[in-house]
């Protein structure tokens, strides 16, 4: 399994989302982020209204598929019950994405992390990945999937909205 954490780097005239491998084994959490940050890192937090960029993101990339939303402690337990029975039938049933987005606009907001992480299967690589809204990312070929996903999406959402 691989561990890493997005981060972003605004230089004058760019920005550049990163994936950056951690290893907790290896580097404290509070060390790595103090690491990153003397380097002209940022981190990247994912609020809810992030997370429901993403989930809204995989109706227009037919080789994403959703499959898990990891709601907060608070939640109530018949939202992510609701929540895992329309997951379970989106490889059958893709416009269900549109019943979990409807769901969950209540909750999308900049300000709140209602949603703590998303799960994902790529059909190309036949991986999952994981994004939890701390901005970790576990899983199997991590890399190319923030490649050819997350970071277009994080472009979309910082700079295009």
């Amino acid at each position: 399994m691989e561990f890493a954490k997005i981060f972003k780097k605004v230089d004058r005239n760019s920005c550049e989302f990163l994936l950056i491998p951690y290893d907790s084994s290896e580097i404290n959490y509070s060390n790595f982020i103090k690491s990153q940050r003397k380097r002209g890192f940022r981190q990247v937090l994912f609020n809810t209204e992030l997370m429901l960029f993403l989930v809204k993101a995989t109706s227009e990339n037919s080789d994403i598929i959703l499959t898990k939303i990891k709601m907060s402690e608070d939640a109530e337990d018949d939202i992510q019950e609701e929540l895992n029975h329309w997951l379970l039938q989106l490889r059958t049933e893709p416009n269900n994405i549109y019943k979990i987005v409807s769901e969950l606009e209540w909750i999308s907001d900049k300000e709140s992390i209602d949603i703590m992480e998303l799960r994902f299967l790529n059909k190309n690589t036949s991986s999952e990945i994981t994004i939890k809204s701390n901005g970790i990312c576990l899983g199997q070929k991590i890399e190319k999937f923030f490649d050819s996903f997350v970071s277009k999406c994080l472009l979309r959402y910082f700079y295009e909205e």
